[in-house]
């Protein structure tokens, strides 16, 4: 969720502006993939195994975090603006 949350805001600093579609479908898409290879990795380091449930909580995670991002960040920018 942190890495979400942190990850988003860089986005978001960024000079080149993406629209929120655009923008939440990339960084999700990279955030699915990282977690994947997280997981794949595991598998070559000894005493550490691949578990479809760590990658799960990872995805959920990943989708509170962008929920609350939505919640909390943008619409209170769209607010203001």
């Amino acid at each position: 969720m942190i890495f979400a949350l942190l990850g988003l805001r860089a986005i978001c600093a960024t000079k080149i502006k993406y629209n929120t579609t655009t923008r939440y479908a990339f960084f999700m898409l990279f955030s699915l993939a990282f977690a994947a290879l997280d997981e794949w990795h595991q598998i070559y380091i000894p005493g550490r195994q691949a578990d479809w449930l760590d990658f799960l909580s990872d995805s959920l995670g990943l989708g509170l975090g962008i929920i609350l991002f939505w919640l909390f960040i943008e619409r209170q920018n769209k607010t203001l603006k």
